[in-house]
């Protein structure tokens, strides 16, 4: 008798989860299919929260999240984080954390941050985030004292946006169908092409997966081995310390090990 409530519950579980993840696929497609800027907004407050009651969110803490970016800019955003305001990252489930087909045309010095805080939603392609915020919802949509509470309070969320980028006829993933909800469910990055039709179209990096992460912090910077060789570690240290990165961040390689630290 107990096997079989047992039994009973185990498949009342599962039938739960698919029919919740069927409501969420649907959201997602409504979103991915286009929508006017404040319903990409209100749909996807609801989508991200409904994928936090079914994600197993703590099975991400053996994720590593990275956020590429020049070094320029990487140096304002270890200097003076705003994290609050919700981050981009590519989810590794282990080693090597190297640059992506695409993304390493953002610069031949792009380095990596290694980001730990809260995921949002996380898919095994691009999210397309940023349709939303570059152009798709202008300021000026949002009160001004909406504007100044997100500053002061929340922060700035980030939203999935309409297919991802080179979806139609170039063949990448479009995140709808490519949601993960356990860490198990992320693909090395390795097995996904991220280059898709030479990586970039219009100056758009195409294929690649994304995390939205919210109160975040930076716990060390990943320093690409193209980089290291080119420049040598001493460079690197100069480079950090014009650019004014803060002392003892630890410095790892593209396998996860410790190579340095800023100073």
């Amino acid at each position: 008798m107990t096997q079989l409530l047992r039994s009973l519950i185990h498949e009342t579980l599962l039938y739960e989860d698919e029919k919740n993840r069927q409501e969420i696929a649907s959201i997602a497609k409504k979103i991915s299919g286009g929508l006017s800027s404040s319903k990409i907004r209100e749909m996807g407050r609801v989508l991200k929260s409904m994928w936090r009651a079914e994600a197993d969110i703590q099975s991400f803490k053996k994720v590593t999240f990275i956020h590429w970016q020049d070094i320029r800019f990487m140096s304002t955003l270890v200097s003076y984080p705003i994290r609050k305001n919700e981050i981009s990252t590519i989810p590794y489930v282990k080693p090597p954390w190297t640059q992506l087909k695409g993304l390493n045309k953002i610069s031949e010095r792009a380095i990596g941050a290694i980001i730990e805080g809260w995921p949002t939603l996380i898919a095994n392609a691009d999210l397309n985030s940023h349709a939303f915020r570059d152009g798709k919802v202008p300021f000026y949509e949002i009160p001004e004292e909406k504007q100044e509470q997100r500053r002061k309070s929340s922060g700035w969320n980030k939203y999935p946006g309409y297919k991802s980028i080179g979806s139609e006829d170039l063949g990448a993933r479009s995140w709808e169908d490519f949601l993960v909800f356990t860490a198990d469910e992320i693909m090395p990055h390795e097995k996904i092409t991220f280059d898709v039709a030479g990586g970039v179209k219009h100056s758009y990096i195409l294929g690649w997966p994304e995390a939205l992460i919210d109160n975040w912090k930076i716990t060390g910077l990943v320093i690409p081995d193209s980089v290291i060789q080119h420049y040598g570690i001493d460079e690197i240290h100069h480079i950090l310390q014009r650019h004014e990165f803060p002392d003892d961040m630890p410095i790892y390689d593209e396998n996860g090990n410790i190579r340095s630290y800023t100073k």
